[in-house]
């Protein structure tokens, strides 16, 4: 069975939130999404974890609300200001890896993504030890992917790097990208929300499809590991071009710039503000192969926008929270069955005979990467423009600001 997955989210305890969250919540928005299985995020927090265990353990390690399947995972922040996902096999091992990593962690309590005093080597040590698997969490986040400090995974997870079988790719970054560094080829790549707000437009913005016999953390593991038939076959994510650091720019008047320019004048610009490396010029200066090539294991890449998006901008609206954009997106899902199918293989001809030409036209491109990209850069946001839409339907990201 094809089951689609979005493995990194968070509780209330790791960011203080207008409006509590549940976990029901979250199942109740996965079916609306076409999501089967998702990360409980957080639990390594008492209270949290407290709620995942009121939840129905349908398999060692896999819980269930409803329709939708949960496995254990946390977002861990290292010494050396790296975040890790890390998931877990069951409670015990949850448990046994919190007491393992109590002592370097005074907030283990407190916060959802707990700081831990080790270094990243030591912290995977003592999850693969428990039984876990963990990797590296938006690998080219410009502030705590593995990447900003390292030169390479090796270089991270020293003497655990065999045990390494995951990267996340984050909302940064996209197969062909990463694709262009050699030593990414024998990592399954993760796509995920990395979401703290259960609403539509933030869960599963980017997911990752698998092949698996049923959705439990044990088939998820082999589907990660490539084992027993189980792999990815689909990641889906948001435009990574559209994210604040895509090209190299000034922070203060955004500013384009080549490394070679922003080196020779040592990052600064001329209008006095600091250049922010971008994270093309980050993979540039790692990669191996140009353009990318994907080892014979890696499934496609799908870049679309959430729905909620595309309707906003398709509709005029100013934000993708007002009440027409809900009813549309309501309707469109109660037409064809989830956000997923809607997106991803309901026919344009159906679309168009629901909706306006443009929303069928729009989700067209997205489909055949036909979109123009205009990339973000020195803390401002990129956007993307259908190829035979008036400007004023330029699709920007505004609302990505939120998590």
């Amino acid at each position: 069975m094809i089951i689609s997955a979005d493995l990194h989210l968070h509780s209330p305890y790791t960011k203080r939130l207008d409006t509590p969250i549940s976990l029901q919540q979250f199942s109740l928005n996965a079916k609306l999404k076409g999501i089967q299985l998702l990360g409980t995020g957080d639990c390594l927090h008492p209270r949290w974890m407290q709620e995942i265990q009121q939840l129905t353990e349908v398999d060692s390690g896999t819980y269930q609300y409803e329709d939708t399947r949960f496995v254990l995972t946390a977002e861990i922040e290292t010494k050396d200001h790296i975040h890790h996902l890390v998931l877990f096999p069951d409670a015990t091992a949850t448990t046994e890896f919190r007491e393992r990593i109590k002592p370097y962690a005074p907030d283990i309590s407190k916060h959802g993504r707990p700081k831990i005093e080790l270094m990243s080597a030591d912290a995977a040590e003592h999850a693969v030890e428990v039984g876990a698997l963990i990797g590296p969490a938006h690998l080219f986040d410009t502030f705590s992917g593995a990447y900003t400090k390292y030169d390479s995974i090796q270089d991270c997870y020293q003497h655990m790097t065999p045990s390494i079988h995951f990267i996340e790719l984050g909302l940064a970054s996209n197969t062909y990208l990463a694709d262009k560094i050699n030593e990414l080829h024998k990592f399954t790549f993760l796509s995920n929300s990395d979401t703290h707000n259960p609403h539509p437009i933030r869960l599963a913005r980017e997911f990752t499809q698998f092949k698996v016999k049923k959705p439990t953390f044990n088939e998820l593991a082999f589907a990660i590991k490539r084992q027993n038939g189980n792999k990815p076959v689909l990641n889906v994510g948001i435009p990574p071009e559209e994210g604040k650091y895509f090209d190299t720019a000034c922070k203060k008047c955004h500013m384009r710039y080549s490394f070679y320019q922003a080196s020779e004048q040592q990052w600064k610009c001329s209008c006095g503000g600091r250049i922010k490396q971008g994270v093309t010029d980050v993979i540039d200066k790692k990669s191996s192969y140009r353009p990318s090539q994907h080892p014979i294991h890696r499934p496609q890449y799908a870049s679309f926008l959430p729905l909620h998006e595309i309707i906003t901008r398709v509709y005029h609206e100013q934000n993708p929270f007002t009440n027409r954009v809900n009813e549309e997106w309501h309707k469109l899902i109660n037409i064809f069955g989830n956000e997923i199918n809607t997106l991803l293989s309901t026919p344009t001809e159906d679309l168009s005979k629901i909706g306006p030409a443009a929303l069928a036209e729009a989700i067209h491109s997205f489909r055949n990467a036909t979109v123009h990209f205009h990339p973000g850069g020195g803390g401002n946001y990129g956007s993307v423009t259908i190829p035979w839409e008036e400007p004023q339907l330029k699709i920007g990201l505004s609302s990505k600001k939120e998590t």
